[in-house]
């Protein structure tokens, strides 16, 4: 667009910040859950860069109730993310470092409101602005540096007798909304390029490893069997990963470093059941676990590779699934790809009783595993009736990979990128 062009403003002229969102109760004390159900419907912002900066969903009650708010930018006030902006759509309040930024001009909101991309437009400007080139020099950007700041719009210079937002020397100008849409769709396309070939990678990576037993697995094939166990025969629970203290006497990091180092596991179907990460503090380092699977109260479940725990009396139940046959946790920690196959296998088991809450009949409920007939001779698992059997593996492990590779293709398939 030739007769577009490209005009400064100080951010302090477009937006008024403030915290009328946030609420005095500490983060720690507030009954937040990870997933939007029934009673959590309130998001809560706070200072991260991931998952639109939400950290959890809250209760519509009391404070939260008064204080909720809706289709605004929110921007990171604190020394980490300060200056990373988002627009939220759905209802939101925030437990701090995070403040709202609301159009002070009316033409320009009337303009954003039929216009939402511009919303969004604007937080991908404000955050490449505030996050990248002023961290650095003011750590925390508000107050003054936020206002002071510069950003550049692209602008049509209209006839006073349109509808114009700014006024400057006798010059009236409007938001070049076409031309930002167009901006905005030019970056969509780049990235689903971007992300789609993220995918192609992951899928290619597993097809490869697929390949290692794509032989073994046809061999297999026609000695295979499918043999039913009983939950209860081959896994025990325990919790013996929980802390003694609540989730609210730990700081838990949204990243892991170098302190923050062990995992924090939940009821999460998320993320590996990962809600944060926590320093090796009070009982940490005699509870903390891994090579275990794990099994959150609504029935998901993952092979946690890496050290992890649960504080005690939050985030829902979290049991460890233990093997109680040394030969089979033998079987399987000679190859891990076994482990991720039993959790999706479980997961799939447990999700489908979701009606039955927590308490799952393990001395009822069967799974079925590929096993192959051995002699008594050749390091069998489990014997039955006088036949002994093995793990098959190869089947396992390729089966496994085999669904991690339709998993890719699915995303490949099916992905569009979202504001």
């Amino acid at each position: 667009m030739s007769s577009v062009i490209w005009k400064a403003f100080k951010q302090g002229d477009l937006f008024n910040r403030n915290s009328s969102h946030s609420i005095k109760a500490q983060k720690k004390h507030l009954d937040e859950s990870k997933e939007y159900d029934n009673h959590h419907t309130i998001k809560n912002i706070t200072a991260s860069k991931e998952n639109n900066g939400c950290s959890g969903y809250l209760a519509d009650v009391g404070e939260i109730n008064k204080r909720k708010r809706s289709n605004l930018l929110t921007i990171a006030s604190d020394a980490a993310y300060g200056g990373v902006c988002f627009f939220q759509t759905s209802e939101f309040v925030s437990t701090g470092h995070n403040n709202i930024l609301e159009i002070g001009n009316d033409n320009l909101k009337k303009v954003l409101d039929k216009n939402t991309i511009v919303y969004y437009y604007l937080s991908k400007i404000i955050t490449k602005t505030m996050h990248s080139d002023v961290i650095n020099r003011f750590m925390r950007p508000i107050g003054a540096d936020f206002d002071r700041e510069i950003i550049l719009l692209p602008v049509l210079e209209v006839s006073n007798n349109n509808e114009y937002i700014w006024e400057d020397n006798g010059k009236f100008w409007t938001l070049a909304v076409d031309y930002i849409k167009e901006l905005m769709n030019e970056a969509k396309d780049r990235k689903e390029e971007k992300t789609i070939k993220l995918y192609e990678a992951e899928r290619e990576k597993y097809e490869a490893e697929r390949e290692k037993y794509e032989a073994a697995y046809f061999k297999e094939q026609s000695s295979l069997v499918w043999k039913a166990f009983k939950l209860e025969d081959l896994f025990e629970t325990s919790t013996e990963h929980y802390l003694e203290k609540s989730k609210k006497n730990y700081n838990i990091s949204d990243i892991k470093n170098e302190e923050y180092c062990v995992a924090v596991c939940a009821a999460s179907k998320l993320n590996n059941g990962i809600v944060g990460y926590i320093a090796e503090v009070d009982d940490v380092s005699q509870k903390k676990r891994k090579g275990f699977i794990t099994k959150g109260g609504f029935g998901h479940c993952f092979y946690q590779s890496d050290w992890f725990i649960k504080p005690g009396g939050s985030w829902g139940m979290l049991d460890i699934i233990k093997i109680k046959n040394n030969k089979f946790k033998k079987a399987l920690d000679l190859e891990i790809n076994c482990y991720y196959f039993l959790a999706k296998s479980l997961t799939k088991i447990f999700t489908s009783m979701a009606s039955w809450g927590y308490a799952v009949p393990f001395n009822r409920e069967i799974i079925l595993l590929p096993v192959l007939e051995v002699s008594q001779d050749d390091g069998y698992i489990w014997e039955e009736n006088g036949k002994f059997w093995i793990l098959a593996i190869n089947t396992v492990s390729y089966l496994y990979l085999q669904g991690q590779v339709n998993i890719q293709q699915r995303k490949i398939d099916t992905y569009t990128y979202k504001y």
